[in-house]
This record gives structure tokens, C-alpha cells and sequence, in this order.
């Protein structure tokens, strides 16, 4: 059976280990660069980023090339892992894994999405512990 695993991740904060394939969705338009009121509260990544990132022509394309190409590299590898990689890993790249899992899940594909780096500068950040 294919499982193929998505690793969202930053890249300031090196290559995630283990990974076959790096995916660079960096030039993909940031949600909060966009919009900064409506996700000034969010902290990071939120749900409803992945309702705005799929009325976008740009993220869903992306999401659908990336999709055909990790079923490709599943048929060589029966768990690739592949990162999906932006500056920070706290918005483009864990909405763009979710955007890739829904439409391998439509495929009968299972999909794994570790979230590598999102919690890093949410913590980093603190003033207070």
C-alpha cells in the first residue's frame, strides 16, 4: 500500500530529515502578507486558511501538480516522504499540505502531513513562558 508522507516545513530551519523531494511553494502569495487584518490574530496557520488558499486559482493549480507528482514518486518509493517548504513553515507550506492530502485522499491515497516547524516561532517569540 502507498502512504505518502508531506512534511511542511521552513526552510531557515534546514532540510527536514529523511525527506526525498523538496518542494519550494515560497512564491506562493503569504495569507497574511495579503490580508494581515483578517489573520493578524490567527498566530500562524489556521483552518480557514485552507478555505482561502482553495478559492485560489495559484494554490489549487500548485496543489494539483504537486499531487500528480507524489503519486509518481510513490510508485517508486511506497513512502516518500515529500517537504513542502516556504520561509517560516507557518503558513504557505502546512496550507499547501493539506490543499496535496485532500486531493491524494480523493485519489484512495493515503496521506500523512507532519507539521515541522509551524510551532517554532509561536514559541521562539514568547515573552512570557
Amino acid at each position: 500500500m502507498k502512504i505518502i508522507n508531506l512534511v511542511s516545513c521552513g526552510h531557515r530551519f534546514g532540510r527536514p530529515v529523511g525527506v526525498s523531494t523538496i518542494i519550494d511553494v515560497s512564491e506562493l502569495p503569504n495569507p497574511t502578507r495579503l490580508e494581515p487584518e483578517r489573520w493578524r490574530s490567527s498566530g500562524g496557520f489556521c483552518g480557514s486558511m485552507i478555505d482561502w488558499a482553495k478559492e485560489r486559482d495559484d494554490y489549487r493549480g500548485i496543489a494539483a501538480s504537486i499531487a500528480g507528482l507524489a503519486v509518481r514518486l510513490a510508485e517508486l518509493d511506497p513512502n516518500v516522504r515529500i517537504a513542502l517548504a516556504c520561509k517560516s513553515g507557518r503558513h504557505r507550506s502546512p496550507v499547501m499540505a493539506r490543499l496535496v492530502r485532500d486531493r491524494l485522499l480523493s485519489r484512495g491515497v493515503e496521506t500523512t502531513i507532519n507539521d515541522r516547524d509551524g510551532w517554532r516561532e509561536r514559541t521562539e517569540n514568547r515573552s512570557t513562558p
